[in-house]
């Protein structure tokens, strides 16, 4: 099950990194299609195999400045120039963060298991004690309803 998401999503992220670059080619040079690649960063973020991700972040990060280059060098170069250090301070910014995301709640998710390992050992624990205490405790009572069955007679 899981191959199959990984596959939609690779497909999924495919498609976003096409149709961004198609966009960037094709619009004019004040519109910044390239920050749909962040789209494609964040679905290589689930898919199961390792290092999707950063090699998504790099595809994107290399496309991102090949669209400037397509753009051309006119009047406005610094903008576009900048817009383009902005999406892939963004596309970094995702992977950096979905990626510590991902390492955390592998961490958290280990700590749960160790939790429940630790609970169960302190069922057991808990089940043995209270076993060890209620034998004695039982058999104090039983003695001690002989012993007032006994002397039951001898206090009228």
């Amino acid at each position: 099950m899981p191959l199959s998401i990984g596959r939609i999503e690779f497909a999924a992220g495919v498609v976003i990194i096409v149709t961004c670059f198609v966009l960037d080619y094709y619009l004019p040079r004040d519109a910044t299609a390239a920050i749909g690649y962040c789209g494609a960063v964040l679905l290589a973020l689930d898919m199961p195999l390792p290092g999707s991700a950063v090699i998504t972040a790099v595809l994107c990060t290399v496309l991102t400045w090949l669209g400037l280059l397509v753009d051309g060098w006119g009047d406005a170069f610094w903008m576009s120039a900048f817009d383009r250090v902005m999406v892939t301070g963004v596309i970094w910014l995702i992977t950096i963060t979905g990626l510590q995301r991902k390492r955390l709640s592998a961490q958290l998710a280990q700590r749960a298991r160790e939790l429940a390992c630790a609970n169960a050992d302190l069922d057991r624990f808990v089940g043995i004690v209270s076993h060890d205490l209620r034998a004695p405790l039982t058999s104090m009572c039983c003695c001690m309803q002989v012993i007032e069955k006994e002397h039951a007679g001898t206090l009228n």
